[in-house]
């Protein structure tokens, strides 16, 4: 094979540099594993709810659209789901089962793309919103273009679930996006041969090369157009994953803590509650949101604006009835709060909100 150049770039790099720590507690990942490995414990008659517990979120908020975690939370509910479901396979099975609806606009994305190396690329370039765990890069030549994982953190306990969970996923995403005969030319890994390989046999249509340098899939090159491929849509999801990298994305206890209150609807517990449902302290609680640069009240009220602004451009209640549901003890105190934070008032918020184009 021909020396690789590097592919072509799609991405920005977020935020500027950022410590190892940073990166392993940053709340910018999507749930998508958590929420296979619940459905795959379910399918076992398991309870999956151990998963979880202490992470600052539960079953019923992976269900939420806005819910992100950090890799550390992926990391600790995936070292209790080897516990629960004992499979040397796992990874395979999660990473096989990976439907690409799954990825909300990294799947439109790539299903938009205009073949298969840019189906790819594009993956490679939102990583996180797709709920990768390992870093990827790709490599391309005249005639192949490669897919590399690499770990993000030293995590040896987890190291062949995150690679198999990742690299059978990335072979389902090519076989169901550009068609079922769609396979990689190689498979290599950076892992010790287990004594059993039928299961990756099956997840990759041949067996894979082991304890290779680095986890590879190689793919032919040719620039075949993609069943789906619309590249404005492509465009589009491009544009509205990038808008919607922060420049400081928040750290788990803060999102945590967050998700915690918006589960609430409207009426927070204390914090004592929150900090229970954390497994910590009330003083590491609030010394751990200082370290963030944040506060339980300044959450509370972010939520309460939040789900304020929402009635009162998504909904139909009437403004006493706005008041009512956001903890107001009139609709005039409503106003006050809208005009503060807009500029404008409620009833002229929501004639703007609902006007037509």
């Amino acid at each position: 094979m021909e020396s690789p150049r590097p592919a072509l770039a799609l991405h920005a790099a977020a935020g500027g540099a950022a410590t190892a720590c940073e990166v392993e507690h940053r709340a910018d990942i999507a749930p998508v594993v958590l929420r296979l490995l619940v459905a795959h414990a379910r399918a076992r008659a398991k309870d999956p709810s151990g998963l979880l517990r202490g992470l600052g979120f539960d079953l019923v908020d992976l269900d939420s659209p806005v819910l992100q975690v950090s890799y550390r939370q992926c990391a600790e509910a995936i070292r209790r789901a080897l516990v629960l479901l004992p499979n040397p396979h796992l990874g395979l099975e999660i990473g096989e089962a990976l439907n690409v609806v799954s990825l909300g606009k990294v799947g439109l994305g790539m299903m938009a793309s205009e073949n298969l190396q840019r189906m790819l690329e594009f993956l490679i370039a939102f990583p996180r919103p797709a709920g990768c765990l390992l870093s990827l890069h790709g490599e391309s030549t005249a005639t192949h273009f490669c897919v590399v994982a690499q770990p993000l953190f030293h995590d040896p306990e987890l190291q062949r679930f995150l690679v198999t969970y990742t690299l059978a996923s990335l072979a389902s995403l090519a076989r169901q996006i550009v068609g079922p005969a769609c396979r990689p030319l190689s498979v290599e890994l950076a892992l010790p041969r287990p004594a059993a390989t039928a299961a990756y046999e099956q997840a990759f249509g041949q067996m894979p090369q082991f304890e290779r340098p680095a986890n590879r899939l190689v793919f032919a090159g040719e620039a075949h157009p993609l069943p789906c491929a619309e590249p404005s849509v492509a465009r589009a999801m491009q544009e509205a994953l990038q808008a919607a990298r922060s420049a400081q994305p928040v750290q788990e206890i803060g999102a945590a803590v967050a998700q915690i209150i918006r589960r609430h609807h409207g009426a927070p517990p204390p914090l004592a509650q929150v900090a229970r449902a954390l497994n910590m302290s009330e003083r590491s609680l609030r010394r751990r949101l200082c370290d963030e640069g944040l506060s339980f009240r300044g959450l509370v009220a972010d939520d309460r604006r939040i789900r304020t602004l929402t009635l009162v451009t998504q909904s139909d209640a009437s403004l006493t009835q706005v008041a009512t549901r956001s903890g107001y003890t009139s609709a005039r105190s409503l106003r006050r709060a809208v005009n503060r934070w807009t500029g404008t008032g409620p009833s002229s918020l929501r004639k703007t909100a609902q006007r037509p184009g």
